[in-house]
């Protein structure tokens, strides 16, 4: 994942216990990826969790806010000349 590339975002909302309350549903389609924090596993960890800023338009940034509130938020990269 680099500055530049594109990503839809999903979510997976969770229960009060943590578990899977849905299936995954797309909040914002072929957003910006504007930023991404390398330091990620700087301590040798392999988490998955990487902190990425991205271009939102103002009208979807509370859905997008929302969707990080209520779940776990996945990126999946948009392969180049598909959006």
């Amino acid at each position: 994942l680099a500055v530049g590339d594109r990503v839809d975002v999903y979510v997976v909302e969770r229960g009060s216990a943590g578990e899977p309350a849905g299936a995954p549903r797309m909040v914002l389609g072929s957003a910006a990826v504007t930023d991404v924090d390398d330091d990620a596993g700087a301590f040798g960890g392999t988490s998955l969790e990487l902190g990425v800023a991205l271009s939102v338009p103002a009208n979807r940034v509370a859905a997008v806010v929302d969707a990080q509130a209520r779940g776990t938020v996945t990126l999946v990269d948009v392969p180049v000349g598909s959006s």
